[in-house]
């Protein structure tokens, strides 16, 4: 049996026969093959084209070894990037027609079972509550006794970084509680840069996070969960009221709700009904904050008027709410640009100024619309053409006519 590794546009002919062929960017890969009784010539030629925009091609082989009894790594560990505190488990699937033994290493020391390490000289390492120092390289000696074979993935640990920073808020106070607690983290985030996660949960389990506001305010948050479906739900509850859920594969978006006057307690809670070993699922929160006071209210509306063309027209409207508020007028379902103040002066008008007028009144808490005032444009009547004379025999008909113009709009 002869075993080999190449990454790129290797060939290895047995007895002037191609037995496997690799091109392009290709890693590196493991072969096994087998050879008949006897002498076996063996070949791995590389060939390159003329290609001028590939000089740097090449092809590499290693770890060639022979034997009626040597092993082949069939799956090699993966490369993981997992959380602090979570647990993780790295597997290699090996055969041969000898028996085979472990060792997994980390950074080229050999491990040994104890305290949160686990199948250390097994064919799955389990590495319990990792913390940032055990992230590193992780390879595993697979061996009979004609030789041994390695091979290698990488662990990448984030870092836990506290509730409220995660949340960005962190004049709030934030407790969580359920099956397992929240925490926050930097590797699945809205802002780029941490966020909160629910804790790692089995079937029929919750995880929940909760905070205490004073209203009156708006209560703004981005939110994303991975579920199987609606029996493993996110839910979004103000005092004790479910205001909103999601489920399934949801990708981060944006939720405002208003809260009246008083203390609330709020809670985000992530139920589990049943878990999926296949699916990777769990519940995220990030960018909570709140803003003080109600949204705007129009007290009193623009009022209808009716003018004559020439004249100056001002509408106006009287609104509350926390500050600041902005105006923004619109003719005919159009905005006006320049007028955002709470008055609106149409001077010189004409009939192309008659219509509707209303306006929005907006702050970050809200809008609103006013009704809206139509402006009446009336202009006196005038001849554009005057009769002209006309005349006839004593009994025709004679007609005269008139234009003019003028409007009451």
């Amino acid at each position: 049996m002869g075993l080999g590794r190449s990454p790129s546009g290797g060939s290895p002919p047995a007895n002037g026969v191609q037995q496997r062929s690799i091109a392009g960017s290709t890693d590196w890969q493991q072969v096994s093959l087998n050879l008949a009784s006897g002498a076996n010539t063996l070949r791995w030629s590389f060939s390159k084209g003329t290609f001028a925009f590939a000089p740097n091609d090449a092809a590499w082989v290693d770890q060639v070894v022979f034997g009626t009894n040597v092993p082949s790594i069939t799956s090699a560990p993966v490369s993981k990037t997992v959380l602090q505190g979570s647990n993780t488990t790295f597997t290699v699937t090996a055969v041969s027609s000898s028996a085979l033994s472990y060792q997994w290493q980390k950074n080229g020391v050999n491990l040994t079972d104890g305290g949160a390490i686990s199948g250390a000289t097994t064919s799955a390492l389990t590495l319990s509550n990792v913390q940032l120092n055990d992230a590193g390289t992780y390879s595993v000696l697979v061996s009979t006794p004609a030789t041994t074979i390695s091979s290698a993935g990488s662990l990448t640990v984030n870092g836990l970084v506290p509730l409220d920073q995660a949340l960005d808020a962190t004049s709030l106070t934030w407790t969580s509680g359920g099956n397992a607690g929240w925490l926050g983290q930097k590797l699945v985030n809205h802002d780029g840069i941490d966020a909160a996660q629910a804790g790692n949960i089995l079937g029929q389990q919750e995880s929940w996070l909760q905070t205490t506001v004073t209203g009156p305010c708006a209560l703004n948050f981005w939110w994303k969960v991975s579920s199987y479906d609606r029996n493993n739900p996110f839910e979004f509850i103000a005092d004790g009221v479910t205001n909103a859920t999601i489920y399934g594969e949801i990708d981060w978006g944006p939720r405002s709700f208003l809260l009246s006057s008083g203390t609330h307690t709020v809670r985000w809670r992530y139920f589990q009904n049943y878990a999926n070993p296949s699916l990777i699922q769990g519940a995220w929160l990030d960018q909570v904050s709140l803003i003080p006071g109600v949204p705007p209210t129009i007290t009193g509306h623009p009022v209808s008027q009716s003018v004559s063309a020439g004249a100056n027209v001002t509408f106006s409207v009287t609104a509350t709410g926390a500050a600041p508020l902005g105006y923004q007028w619109v003719f005919n379902h159009t905005n006006l640009i320049g007028s955002n103040s709470a008055t609106l002066t149409v001077t010189n008008v004409q009939l192309t100024n008659a219509g509707a007028y209303s306006v929005i009144v907006s702050n970050p808490l809200g809008k609103i619309t006013s009704a809206a005032a139509d402006l009446i444009v009336n202009v006196p009547p005038y001849i554009t053409s005057q009769p002209s004379g006309a005349t006839g025999p004593p009994g025709t008909n004679i007609t005269l006519s008139v234009s003019a113009g003028g409007a009451r709009d």
